[in-house]
């Protein structure tokens, strides 16, 4: 705060001019939003009406819309792929992309113009208005005369294009059917439900059983057409596939045919091909040494009898063991008996019939070991002779086995050609006999009950909310640009001055004046309390030599300065004080006007010309009799004469020697420089700011025209009831709960009268 010499000399403190202030810091903070959105109500109110209105209109006159939704499977069976080996199953990836691929080509195919087209002769959709574009129904899309049935009239699909016209729609214009088939495509939406293998297909409809139809139609069509698809398929498939098996029998049989004239040309047969292996081999030269062996035992047995002088074996061991028993009883008979006797005799013939057997089965013994020994040294001969005949033909195999392998590598590969083609040709006749579309019918559309759009409830509730959010951003953003006047806490964040007072608007609070000059009648009135408020403000804030002399001015006409001026003089009246009011506004002469005294012959501006005395200047309305003034006659020519600072000093001078309360009513700062003149000789300045009118603009140009003369502010024209209710600040805004106070006939009024009281004052525009 800033010390300032008045013109006669005494000090008040004023503030300093600021800096730039932030006007809607109060947005910020919760309480600032609720007291914006409080302020903007009823834009909100608005916008939300209006925009429920709209919507309700909307609902009124929208057509509705059913939605029929029918579900299908995609078959595992039918699409599945990848790898034919159980053993190594595809990967999870792989899986899932042919899944995934899998149901985007049957959604295409559900979605297909085909299919599309075979629904709407199935439904005759060309005589529905809805789908035929506006124009002329089609009644009856079957040619006059035509005994087709449905199986004929079907239409055919290969690769997603049609190989014959539907005869039901035979005589309508391309146009007109391709049209009826985008209308119905957009009508008609299929999704795959989520990562399943489910296909929704919803159709939508201003019908419920038309929707329902289209639905089921949709997927009849779809496997109708592309069974027959597969069929067809099936059938090229296996007529390709016969070629190709009897193109790989014909290979197989010349692959075959090769291998047998190879063998032939190079002698090899089955047999030997299958017996001349190194095991073969080995085998025969094993027997050679078997054969060997026995030939080396055999001439070794001979070689030991011819060494020992006899042959051995068994029969001839025991033909000599006969022999010497027999000689051994001979001996002994002939020694007891003599030659003659009779068994001497007989020993003696069987003796010599042994002899002669031994003899012989010597010789028979000696025979079999030679016979033994040379069949054993030609058997090994044969053997051996064998065995290189093996191995002969075995290195001519050898040679001839790269080229016999390599024709019989073709015979195999032919053959498990030949055979995956019959295999496949197999399974494809199994398919083919029961042709089956990817996806299969899950269920069917059922009949809709109720609109799927619009959706009152939730349409109305996304409206509501929509407009709330509307509202309250329309809010901000015109809260955000608008910075007038309408509290004292803007004014001290503008200009760092305190506001003296807040004058009511007339019309908005009880005890209803037609002015300033009437507050005097009622001095319990809000009226008369805000102006003595201001009153005793600006006393408590400025002393002066004998008295105090304050100017009230204004940044624009219309800010309400006159009738603070007025009104704070009444004020002064009323606490026994001596006060005059001075209109300055020579152009204007608001003050004047007030008073009624446009007529009176002399005032302020004959007195400064010299033209009469300060008693002669000096007049008392009729209105306010206890009130001196000092007004305008007339509007002068130069106003910027009037200004005679010797002029004025002594006007002043006399002044103060006779009223101790002096009011200067000065033009609009932004106008003239007037005012700054005449702060000159004013112990304090006191701006006005009209509510809800001034902006942050005039009140600092008021601050750059008088800096620290201004020792504060009174905000003129204020609605109590719309500030209090929208929560700008300040006492006023408890004014709805405590007005009654200010009410002299409150306590005779009924609880009807005082809430019909308050609703009205509550709601009355400014």
């Amino acid at each position: 705060m800033n010390v300032v010499k008045s013109g006669n000399g005494e000090g008040f403190l004023t503030p300093a001019l600021p800096g730039p202030v932030d006007y809607q810091d109060e947005v910020g903070s919760p309480h600032g939003l609720l007291s914006v959105l409080r302020r903007r109500l009823r834009l909100i109110l608005a916008v939300v009406f209006t925009v429920m209105a709209v919507t309700s209109l909307w609902l009124w006159f929208a057509t509705p819309i059913y939605s029929a939704t029918a579900v299908m499977e995609l078959d595992a069976a039918v699409g599945a792929g990848g790898s034919t080996d159980p053993n190594r199953p595809p990967p999870v990836s792989e899986l899932e992309q042919q899944e995934d691929y899998s149901a985007r080509v049957q959604m295409e195919a559900l979605k297909s113009r085909p299919v599309a087209r075979k629904v709407i002769a199935d439904l005759g959709l060309l005589g529905v208005e809805e789908f035929n574009g506006g124009v002329e129904p089609v009644a009856d899309l079957r040619p006059e005369g035509s005994s087709a049935t449905q199986d004929d009239l079907s239409t055919a699909m290969v690769d997603g294009e049609d190989t014959t016209s539907d005869p039901r729609l035979a005589g309508v214009p391309a146009e007109t059917i391709e049209a009826a088939i985008d209308s119905l495509l957009s009508a008609i939406s299929v999704e795959q439900a989520g990562n399943s293998n489910f296909i929704v297909i919803t159709a939508k409809s201003e019908n419920p059983q038309r929707a329902m139809d289209i639905a089921n139609a949709i997927v009849d069509s779809y496997t109708e057409n592309r069974t027959a698809e597969i069929a067809e398929l099936n059938s090229r498939l296996l007529a390709d596939l016969g070629e190709r098996t009897e193109e790989l029998s014909d290979r197989l049989k010349g692959a075959e045919y090769k291998v047998a004239e190879f063998k032939r040309r190079n002698g090899i047969d089955s047999s030997f091909a299958e017996a001349a292996g190194a095991a073969e081999i080995q085998g025969a030269a094993a027997a050679i040494s078997s054969a060997r062996g026995e030939s080396a035992m055999a001439s070794a047995a001979a070689a030991r009898q011819r060494a020992a002088g006899a042959a051995r074996s068994p029969l001839l061991d025991n033909l000599r063991n006969r022999e010497s028993a027999l000689e051994s009883q001979l001996a002994n008979l002939s020694t007891q008996y003599g030659a003659r006797h009779p068994d001497v005799m007989r020993v003696t013939a069987e003796l010599r019939e042994v002899k002669q057997a031994v003899a012989a089965e010597a010789a028979r013994a000696s025979a079999a070991l030679e016979s033994e020994r040379a069949g054993a040294n030609a058997r090994a001969g044969q053997i051996a002779s064998d065995l290189g005949g093996l191995r002969a033909r075995a290195r001519r195999q050898d040679m001839a086995n790269p080229e016999l392998a390599a024709l019989e590598r073709e015979v195999q590969t032919s053959n498990s050609l030949y055979l995956s083609m019959l295999e496949r040709v197999t399974e494809l006749q199994l398919r083919s006999d029961n042709p089956r579309p990817e996806a299969i019918p899950v269920s069917t559309a059922l009949l809709p009950d109720s609109p799927s759009f619009p959706k009152p409830r939730q349409t109305l509730a996304v409206a509501m909310a929509a407009a709330v959010i509307l509202g309250v951003f329309l809010a901000m953003v015109m809260e955000s640009f608008d910075n007038r006047i309408r509290s004292g806490d803007q004014i001290r964040r503008i200009t760092s001055l305190p506001t003296f007072a807040m004058i009511p608007q007339k019309g908005t609070i009880p005890n209803e004046l037609e002015g300033p000059e009437d507050a005097g009648n009622t001095p319990r009135s809000i009226f008369a309390e805000a102006f003595r408020d201001g009153f005793l403000e600006i006393v408590s804030r400025v002393n002066g030599e004998n008295s105090r002399v304050i100017m009230v001015t204004s940044a624009l006409p219309g800010e309400g300065k006159s009738t603070v001026s007025l009104g704070v003089a009444l004020s002064a009246l009323s606490q026994g004080m001596r006060a005059i009011v001075l209109d300055f506004d020579f152009r204007r002469r608001g003050l004047t006007k007030m008073l009624g005294l446009e007529d009176h012959p002399q005032g302020l501006d004959t007195y400064l010309k010299g033209q009469t005395d300060l008693d002669g200047a000096i007049s008392n309305s009729a209105r306010i009799p206890q009130l001196a003034s000092m007004t305008v006659t007339g509007m002068p020519d130069n106003p910027a004469s009037m200004f005679d600072s010797n002029k004025l000093l002594e006007l002043f001078a006399q002044l103060r020697a006779r009223y101790d309360f002096i009011v200067i009513d000065t033009p609009p700062v932004m106008a003239l420089r007037d005012a700054k003149v005449l702060a000159a000789y004013a112990d304090g300045s006191v701006m006005t700011a009209r509510w809800g009118k001034s902006s942050p603009d005039t009140l600092k140009s008021v601050m750059q025209v008088l800096g620290n003369n201004l020792i504060g502010a009174v905000i003129t024209r204020v609605n109590y009831a719309k500030h209090a209710r929208f929560a700008y600040g300040d006492a006023l805004q408890y004014y709805s709960k405590y007005s009654y106070y200010y009410d002299d006939d409150f306590e005779e009024r009924t609880f009807i009268q005082r809430v019909i009281d308050s609703i009205r004052r509550k709601f009355r525009p400014a």
